[in-house]
């Protein structure tokens, strides 16, 4: 990994301090590697993320949350 790697890696760990969503993060991280990478699976790397899935609380979906 280059410092460049490790620059955006650490950019990405300050903004989920500062409160940016994992769904905004996933799609920070997915355009930076499909741009570094051409065969970049960005629906693999969003399922393994887990930010695709409808939000749970107390087992049960929570609607007004389904669209972030």
């Amino acid at each position: 990994m280059s410092k460049q790697h490790f620059e955006f890696v650490a950019a990405l760990i300050c903004s989920a301090h500062k409160g940016v969503t994992p769904q905004h993060l996933a799609t920070l991280a997915a355009a930076k590697f499909a741009k570094d990478n051409p065969r970049f699976d960005e629906k693999r790397f969003r399922d393994a993320c887990g930010v695709d899935k409808p939000l749970r609380i107390y087992g049960k979906e929570n609607h007004s949350l389904r669209s972030l």
